[in-house]
Order: structure tokens, then sequence, then C-alpha cells
């Protein structure tokens, strides 16, 4: 679950989801986009992110912040969260990810860190391949962030997260950990998933 914010443009009602988790600046993303756009209107919703409650074909972009590495690894997320998006809209994310893969065998600097859920991060390779394989999006960017480990390690230090913690990320130094980005474009008439992932229907 976590914060969706719906954003219609008062002059020409075009409109936008952004989807963060429960602990992104909700707030700080409003006012970013706001400064640009200051006629822009905000409609915050706590929601699942597999049981959205928009209309198909309903936004003309979709933009994940820091989030959508928790639920769309599922092959299903993408035919599911498309339906939402206009034929030809936009679909991005930035998140936390890898900039480099390994297999199992998880670096010794990072065993503490890697539970279960870092299972979740990923390359940007990884990411273009996860959705070029469904066909039905064009991807247009697929990358990893420039120096996004000092961004994780800023955050990581006004969040005040254990000791552990920040000095993981420190002596990483983002040979691992990282941000990646992902922009691409739906490609029109193509099957979507005909229904909601949480209820089958």
């Amino acid at each position: 679950s976590g914060h969706c914010h719906r954003r219609c443009r008062r002059s020409d009602r075009r409109g936008a989801v952004l989807i963060g988790n429960a602990s992104s600046r909700h707030r700080l993303v409003r006012r970013c986009v706001q400064g640009i756009r200051p006629d822009c209107a905000f409609e915050t919703l706590q929601v699942d992110a597999r049981d959205l409650p928009f209309p198909a074909d309903h936004f003309d972009a979709i933009l994940s912040i820091d989030a959508y590495q928790y639920f769309g690894t599922d092959c299903l997320f993408l035919p599911y969260i498309l339906r939402f998006l206009k034929p030809a809209g936009t679909i991005a994310f930035a998140s936390a990810g890898l900039t480099n893969d390994f297999e199992n065998d998880v670096p010794e600097h990072l065993t503490r860190f890697w539970q279960p859920d870092a299972w979740c991060l990923q390359t940007s390779r990884w990411w273009r391949e996860h959705w070029q394989r469904t066909n039905l999006v064009d991807v247009m960017a697929a990358d990893t962030l420039r120096n996004g480990w000092e961004y994780w390690l800023a955050w990581a230090k006004l969040n005040r997260t254990a000791d552990w913690y920040v000095e993981t990320l420190t002596s990483d130094a983002g040979r691992f950990l990282g941000y990646v980005r992902m922009i691409a474009r739906r490609i029109p008439n193509r099957p979507l998933l005909p229904y909601d992932l949480r209820t089958g229907k």
C-alpha cells in the first residue's frame, strides 16, 4: 500500500498519477510539481497499488517514486498498471536498485543489509528486459542515476537509520547499491490484464 497522488491540470484536463510508498515525501513531490505547474490540483489517496480505484485509459502519465520495486517485479503488475494509462501514454519510475548484479552469493559487506525483501532490488538492465518481454511498452530509457547511492545515503542520515545501515551504504559506495530509472511508452492496441490483482475481478 502507499500514497497515490492524482493530478489534473485544470487548463486541459490532462492528468498523471504519482505513486510512492507510505514513507515517501509526497508533500515534497507536490511542491516540486506545483512549482513547475502552479495550476496543478492534487488529491492524495492511500491505496494498494494492486487495487487502484481509477477507470481504464485515464491518465496521460504514471510516475512511481521510490516504490515500484516493491510490487513491480511481479510479472502481472505492468499489464495491470497499464490499464489506467492512455494508449501512447508514459510510465516511469525512479527507485532504489542495483548498479551491478550478482547471483546468489551476496557480497560480504551487504550480508546484514540483504534480508529477503532486498531481492526486489534489480539493475536497470533487468528492468528493461522485464518490461520489454511483455511487448506492451517501448522502453525509452533504462539507466542508473549517477552517484545515486549518495542520495540514498543522504536519505538514511536524514531519517536517522541505524549506524550499520549508513556504514553499509558508505562502504558499498555505489558498487552495487544505487538508483535506477525507467521510462517507457504504452504501445496502443495491445491486450492488458483484464482483472484486478487483488480481487481477481
